[in-house]
């Protein structure tokens, strides 16, 4: 026997919900991990890739704030344009690590 049953749909209604939370610059450390040894050299040395899923804010020196949309480091980012960011200290991320 078959059934039919009724789905009333829900109404669009979106709440502004706010988070506070303290931004500070990044360091160098925030935005990499420690992969590995890499042994082809005389002495090994260690390497690091980037830190894939953080959350970080850029601040903007033309308007001079932060920007307000987070973005997310991704596996193919440019390490050059990371690299400069982060010694203008144009990135932040959260104090504590939600």
């Amino acid at each position: 026997m078959s059934t039919i049953t009724a789905i009333k749909p829900r109404p669009l209604i979106f709440q502004n919900q706010f988070v506070t939370m303290e931004l500070v610059p990044a360091l160098k450390e925030d935005v990499q991990e420690f992969y590995g040894w890499d042994n082809s050299g005389t002495e090994p040395k260690k390497t690091y890739v980037p830190r894939v899923g953080l959350v970080y804010w850029v601040f903007s020196t033309l308007k001079n704030k932060l920007e307000e949309t987070p973005r997310k480091i991704k596996q193919d980012e440019d390490p050059y344009l990371m690299k400069e960011m982060l010694d203008n200290k144009m990135i932040y991320i959260a104090k504590n690590q939600f």
